[in-house]
């Protein structure tokens, strides 16, 4: 199934509410993957207003830049000063000095994911939406998307870094995807996201619970 458009002037404040329906309605604990981009902190901020059972949440992360811990460029800095609630994380272990491809920490990402509780399965998971259809670790014309085999990747470069994130058979588990497309470029690449362009990575996923969170 195509995902379903849904149509705000602040999709991010509007994907803020939706994560927190699902946060309230979660019966125990609920495992939501985030992103990194600007809709990403716009959306957390949001989120923070609400009144939320925060224990409830366990927090993935749905890409990261191979870069050094603290470093401005990483996305779990800005998820974890963002997210300043009693939430548990579970980042990417990126080691630039170590690891400067990634390879190694998209292994260990996926053997995380493997384990109980989620057992490959995510409740939530959050995707930005790029001008030219990136999201995540997932980029036009990347290698890695050529076979894409195993829940995680090594990608890039990309806007100057390596990237370590969720791949297609793992966000295709996920029990929902939330995509959020924002700026000049938000509802052309909405409408090729709804219609399934297959020339962009976020146009590839196919899920029965999918919506696009784009602006009016």
């Amino acid at each position: 199934m195509l995902p379903r458009r849904v149509a705000d002037p602040d999709p991010a404040a509007r994907a803020a509410e939706h994560v927190a329906r699902a946060i309230l309605g979660a019966a125990a604990e609920i495992h939501v993957a985030f992103p990194g981009g600007p809709a990403t902190s716009r959306l957390i901020a949001r989120l923070s207003r609400y009144k939320l059972p925060w224990e409830k949440l366990v927090a993935w992360q749905v890409d990261e830049r191979v870069a050094p811990d603290f470093d401005e460029a990483r996305h779990y800095t800005r998820l974890y000063a963002g997210l300043a609630v009693p939430a548990r994380f579970v980042p990417i272990p990126v080691d630039p000095a170590r690891d400067p491809g990634g390879e190694h920490a998209a292994r260990r990402y996926a053997e995380l994911l493997a384990l109980p509780p989620t057992r490959g399965v995510l409740d939530l998971v959050i995707l930005e939406v790029g001008p030219v259809g990136e999201s995540g670790a997932l980029f036009p014309g990347d290698p890695a998307l050529r076979n894409p085999k195993g829940d995680t990747l090594a990608s890039g470069p990309w806007a100057g870094h390596r990237h370590v994130g969720l791949n297609l058979p793992a966000l295709a588990r996920a029990r929902e995807l939330v995509f959020i497309a924002e700026g000049e470029a938000g509802h052309a690449v909405a409408a090729r996201v709804t219609s399934g362009d297959v020339s962009i990575p976020a146009g590839r996923l196919r899920h029965p619970r999918a919506t696009v969170f784009a602006p009016a």
